[in-house]
């Protein structure tokens, strides 16, 4: 039996931009973080947040992770934040877990209307 866990849309702000004029002022991003369990985290069972992931513990871990940190793309960003993500699983012993990063940035330096340019990353 498979589970997945998202928390999605978390919006934050980041230092992002091809141009150094374009990452001295914050961008809005929206994540969407997946996570996929080969086998359901004991929570379904427990009933208990310390038998799966805290969507508190990696919010909080990807806005400190993201305020110290600047990127030129949201490639980049995503990949970052996917290597956090596997770090943070194998420091709380999560294994058999694939990971999925969707990043969204809200505002484009374009002279057209758009939603925003979005990537994908995953395991």
């Amino acid at each position: 039996m498979k589970s997945r866990l998202e928390l999605r849309e978390l919006r934050l702000p980041v230092s992002l931009g091809v141009s150094v004029e374009e990452r001295a002022v914050q961008q809005w991003v929206r994540l969407t973080l997946e996570f996929e369990f080969q086998k359901p985290p004991m929570a379904i069972e427990t009933d208990s947040i310390h038998d799966t992931i805290g969507y508190d513990q990696i919010a909080s871990l990807i806005t400190r992770f993201l305020e110290k940190k600047s990127f030129c793309l949201i490639e980049s960003l995503g990949n970052s934040v996917l290597n956090s993500l596997r770090q943070f699983l194998a420091e709380k012993g999560i294994s058999q877990t694939k990971v999925k990063v969707g990043v969204l940035k809200e505002k484009l330096p374009m002279p057209f209307e758009t939603s925003g340019a979005y990537f994908e990353i995953s395991d």
